[in-house]
């Protein structure tokens, strides 16, 4: 028997998974650490922790495994994380992640046109990616930056304990808005504009070449076998297209912290308004989308504060069985989302929440509900941009298990929901990665299909939705 491990790292948590050649999952386990939220704006790893938490569940899958060998490992990381690697090749800052909204204040001021960059990079010119992260830590830590060995990600840093080795994955350098799509490196007009020296950034690897070894050191702290080759990976978005079974032209829903709608393409896919991505898979596979900041963060937050008498476990199966009584469009009452800002295709970190409509009549069942909605009607922005032809699209993440999130999705999308029973796609799409394979995961499950009546409500829910928005928000920042 042999079997590959994909290492997911999250935003909150790493994941670690072992398949066989059947594609049979033969151990799973994860590890948390926290999103260092002290000061507005702020949303940072600390890489120590995150190093630890990886440690501990590699140790754990090990002990789980059976006697097999084992091929490989890669990864899947989450995307626009930057961290400032000094000489000692230690960190010299936390690292920055994409919900860190503090970079947004440098925007106007990065001195380059939007359109002609995200042309380039498929990267609209915003807080989350490189530009703006790079030239605000410049202005507020110019200790750190002028000290910088390197730039990196959080994957890249994981990598480097892992092997001794500096290097990203083409996926992952697509994701920073650094990377030209079409000639495949670092693009050098935009780094010239932004004064960084190619040099400052790591080596970039094909996600399925074999990048490095594991150091006896580690092999011996984890438990797996010493030189095991570790191949370069990818994002989790790219991965998790691999591990929910996505095929070129398929679309898929993921939700987690945030949340993301991605189609697999085989050529670059771009928006004329810049409001969505483009990023590489691997090899010439690509995949389009849109992210947004607020779906299980806006959950985690209303179990946290409506249901914080129950356990954790608990406090969810409550909210979501109290959503479940409400019937569509929560009697009028309507969630805007956004708690730490908003990516795709609002772009505006600027943004907060709001709960609109509150009447005598509505409890927290109903809160709950519009939580779900607004979460859902999110999404559909991105839908209507990116893939309204479509009539079926996959879903994966923490909410694909519940039948109530599936047919609310469904019936605002007006499109077939087609939970998989992918479990931890990153993970599995970077154990896949680690075959030296781009064949996607064989995942199946069943579809949930849209109920017109509802979907004729939710119309004008969205309607209210934007009416809302624009009545608060309609001045650009």
């Amino acid at each position: 028997m042999t079997l590959t491990i994909g290492l997911d790292l999250g935003t909150t948590g790493c994941k670690v998974v072992a398949l066989d050649d059947t594609d049979t999952i033969l151990g799973l386990t994860s590890s948390t650490y926290p999103l260092i939220s002290a000061e507005p704006g702020q949303a940072e790893q600390d890489p120590q922790q995150v190093w630890g938490a990886v440690q501990e569940a590699l140790s754990r899958l090990a002990r789980q495994l059976p006697q097999a060998e084992i091929r490989a490992l890669s990864f899947s990381g989450a995307m626009h994380s930057l961290l400032p690697i000094g000489s000692d090749n230690r960190p010299l800052w936390p690292a920055l992640t994409w919900a860190d909204t503090r970079p947004g204040s440098v925007l106007k001021g990065l001195g380059m046109n939007p359109l002609w960059a995200y042309k380039r990079t498929g990267c609209p010119l915003q807080a989350p990616y490189h530009p703006a992260k790079l030239v605000w830590l410049r202005q507020h830590r110019p200790e750190v930056y002028e000290q910088a060995k390197y730039f990196v990600s959080i994957k890249d840093y994981v990598a480097y304990r892992l092997t001794g080795e500096w290097f990203t994955d083409r996926g992952l350098a697509s994701t920073t808005g650094l990377f030209n799509l079409q000639e495949m490196r670092w693009d050098a007009d935009i780094l010239s504009l932004l004064g960084l020296e190619p040099s400052l950034l790591p080596p970039i690897q094909e996600a399925t070449e074999v990048a490095g070894t594991l150091l006896p050191q580690i092999a011996q702290q984890t438990g797996l076998p010493t030189g095991l080759p570790i191949r370069a990976g990818s994002s989790d978005g790219g991965a998790a297209n691999l591990g929910a079974g996505i095929e070129p032209g398929e679309a898929i829903i993921t939700v987690g912290t945030s949340g993301a709608l991605r189609q697999r393409v085989e050529t670059p896919k771009l928006d004329s308004e810049a409001r969505t991505w483009c990023y590489v898979l691997a090899g010439s596979q690509y995949f389009a989308g849109g992210a947004i900041n607020n779906a299980g963060l806006l959950l985690e937050w209303l179990r946290e504060h409506f249901y914080s008498e129950y356990s954790r476990q608990e406090g969810f199966g409550r909210l979501f069985s109290d959503a479940e009584k409400i019937a569509p469009g929560a009697e009028g009452l309507t969630l805007l989302p956004y708690l730490s800002g908003e990516r795709s295709p609002l772009w505006r970190s600027d943004v907060t929440a709001t709960i609109h409509g509150l009447g005598l009549r509505h409890t927290r069942a109903h809160i709950a509900r519009a939580g779900l909605e607004g979460i859902a009607f999110c999404l559909a922005e991105l839908w209507d941009i990116l893939c309204p032809e479509l009539r079926r699209v996959k879903l994966t993440g923490g909410l694909a298990t519940s039948a109530l999130w599936a047919q609310v999705l469904a019936d605002v999308l007006g499109a077939e929901v087609a939970p998989t029973d992918a479990v931890e796609a990153s993970a599995v799409g970077a154990a896949i990665l680690a075959r030296g394979s781009l064949k996607p995961y064989a995942a199946s499950g069943s579809i949930v299909v849209p109920n017109p009546e509802n979907t004729a409500v939710y119309g004008e829910a969205r309607r209210q939705f934007k009416r809302l928005f624009q009545q608060i928000w309609a001045v650009s920042p």
